[in-house]
């Protein structure tokens, strides 16, 4: 069955309240209209666009769960041609979206899969081609990725913290896979996170990890006295050779990074990093706080880069390390 719908808000499909919604073998195209010019827009039901802070475009979602549905697609073809292919609003706890087997395609600034509060999404050996996201993922909620083929020109996850609470903790998780990103495999604006990579293969622009300080007008904020004390950005990369910087540069929270299993190559900043059967690389000037019992053995640095480390807990390492690579690690 092919379903295909012209303008604006027209998604091909919804499901919403308690509804278990099913779709196989299908293709949905939502392709969008011409907002109107009366139009004022606002972030509220109703709304013919999507809010300014994730600077998106497009004026319709193929697919839109709310409530505590639960939606299930197999073997189909969801085409956005902005704003967003499998989305998800108004949660009331229990949301749930699956994608298997599916092609899921944002052809502009938009994403693939949404989930925010209460949201729970899981796309497995999925085909995702998007121009900007792969997935955005805000407040209580979490996405998993499993075994999916991705083609991003910008960022994989997008975790954000928008109208919330400075509690709160967002799930993104990446099974194995191939990745292919412009910029970031997950880049974290402003919210406390756990991001779980494990057995993928990763190619990604410049990050494998960037969190920044989100600008967006309605960002949850950290109180004063709570900064740096909230959960933070933590995250396990495992099973895998990985290339990529991991960058940390938000100032409310700390990072804790641990590699286990695998093999990193690339920058680190600002991160509590725990290396457990693991080795790094480093490409670039770091700066780290070791957790654990690290060996000079699992670490190297090319020539003319800095390690720059503080001995925390279970870590023994003090003094100066010259590395076979070139470079080389200082720790106090």
């Amino acid at each position: 069955m092919n379903v295909t719908t012209h303008g604006v808000i027209r998604p091909c499909t919804v499901a919403t309240g308690n509804t278990t919604f099913i779709v196989r073998n299908c293709v949905l195209d939502a392709k969008g209209g011409e907002i109107p010019t009366s139009y004022i827009p606002r972030i509220a039901s109703g709304m013919m666009e999507p809010p300014p802070g994730l600077k998106l475009g497009g004026n319709c979602r193929t697919h839109l769960s709310m409530g505590n549905s639960h939606s299930y697609f197999y073997d189909s073809k969801i085409l956005a041609h902005s704003w967003a292919a499998l989305s998800t609003d108004s949660s009331h706890g229990d949301l749930y979206l699956e994608a298997n087997n599916c092609d899921v395609v944002c052809e502009t600034v938009g994403y693939g899969t949404y989930a925010d509060n209460g949201c729970h999404n899981v796309l497995n050996d999925c085909r995702i081609s998007v121009d900007t996201h792969v997935a955005i993922i805000a407040g209580d909620a979490w996405v998993k990725l499993n075994g999916c083929t991705v083609k991003s020109n910008r960022y994989g996850c997008m975790l954000h913290g928008v109208r919330g609470h400075y509690t709160e903790v967002t799930e993104g998780h990446i099974v194995g896979g191939d990745w292919d990103v412009g910029e970031a495999l997950f880049f974290v604006k402003s919210e406390n996170v756990y991001l779980k990579l494990d057995g993928a293969k990763v190619k990604t622009g410049k990050y494998l990890i960037h969190s920044v300080v989100n600008e967006d007008d309605a960002a949850t904020k950290v109180p004063e006295e709570m900064k740096c004390k909230v959960y933070g950005v933590n995250a396990v990369i495992a099973n895998g050779d990985y290339s990529g910087d991991i960058i940390h540069e938000d100032t409310d929270r700390t990072m804790n990074v641990t590699i286990q299993n695998a093999a990193l190559t690339g920058q680190i900043v600002d991160a509590y990093l725990k290396l457990d059967n693991a080795t790094w690389t480093a490409t670039g000037d770091s700066t780290v706080c070791f957790v654990g019992d690290v060996k000079p053995e699992q670490l190297d640095a090319v020539k003319g880069v800095t390690i720059r480390a503080i001995a925390g807990e279970g870590c023994t390492l003090s003094g100066e390390y010259a590395f076979p690579a070139g470079g080389k690690l200082i720790v106090s």
